[in-house]
């Protein structure tokens, strides 16, 4: 389905911060593409690249800006969007370029992703036991995560990294991704984390727990982490870590797809992008109290 969707940002004056990056479309695999940038405002940014084909409208002076503006920060776009199906070939052999630059890449381990961690490639051993099909290998870790790392409690705190995931039992989209990009490396499979939005219906309010500001989360659309893993036969898979199987259940909005770096080091920190991402002196993040909400409208 082709949606036309406007992604809009309101800054409070006694929150302004220095910087603002807003996310736009990562087309770069399946679900999401035919990309059309239709308006950005206020002027005066400029669309940075910041790896694996992520990319981000970005604005410098936002402080300078909100004296001349409504500090009213945002993109429109047209973009279609779909929900990727895969014939999984289960009886063919996976053979992978293990020189080659992806495959070097994505079975590194990265920042959350401790898939060099002996307690991580012991677990990974022992899930995949003595399965060596890569694709039933991939089966088993999502059954696992299923079965042993829950979804935190509304307001509990929990572990960011995939290493304190596991060793608590606990982790939320963002968190159970990377176990299973970890475990996913550890056994020699690429895969990697995608964050984006989830299409829900119009009108209907997403974590309402955030009320009355409705700040972070839109009226049709919902924050969301997950996971794509790579195979020859196929390329990039999408798949929930926590649900068996290859696929997504509904189409969604990527914005980022594995790791990414801002300019100058900026917001090391952050392992998803698809809300505003700012910095402000030495803080860099993505909870000022602003209004955000994102408005998306099917035009196909």
């Amino acid at each position: 389905m082709v949606y036309e969707i406007e992604h809009p940002t309101v800054l409070g004056k006694q929150t302004l911060v220095d910087q603002l990056w807003l996310p736009l479309p990562n087309t770069d695999g399946g679900g999401t593409r035919a990309f059309e940038l239709l308006d950005v405002y206020p002027g005066g940014y400029e669309v940075l690249e910041i790896g694996e084909a992520n990319r981000a409208a970005y604005w410098g002076n936002v402080r300078e800006l909100c004296q001349q503006t409504d500090c009213r920060f945002g993109i429109r776009f047209r973009v279609t969007l779909e929900r990727p199906m895969y014939a999984v070939p289960w009886s063919e052999p996976v053979t992978y370029d293990t020189q080659g630059t992806l495959y070097q890449t994505y079975t590194q381990p990265e920042r959350g992703i401790e898939s060099d961690d002996p307690a991580i490639r012991s677990l990974a051993a022992r899930i995949a036991g003595n399965e060596a099909n890569p694709y039933k290998q991939v089966l088993r870790i999502q059954s696992w995560i299923q079965q042993n790392i829950r979804y935190p409690d509304l307001g509990s705190t929990y572990p960011d990294d995939a290493l304190r995931c596991v060793d608590q039992g606990v982790g939320d989209c963002a968190g159970q991704s990377k176990v299973f990009v970890a475990l996913c490396r550890a056994l020699g499979i690429p895969a990697r984390t995608v964050s984006g939005l989830r299409p829900f219906e119009p009108g209907v309010g997403r974590l309402d727990h955030f009320a009355p500001r409705g700040a972070w989360f839109d009226r049709t659309l919902d924050v969301h982490v997950w996971c794509e893993v790579f195979f020859p036969a196929l390329g990039w898979v999408q798949s929930e870590p926590d649900m068996p199987g290859f696929g997504i259940d509904k189409e969604r909005l990527i914005t980022k797809r594995g790791p990414f770096e801002f300019p100058g080091g900026l917001c090391r920190q952050a392992t998803y992008f698809h809300l505003p991402l700012a910095v402000q002196a030495d803080w860099c993040g993505q909870s000022v109290g602003w209004e955000v909400s994102v408005d998306a409208r099917p035009i196909e």
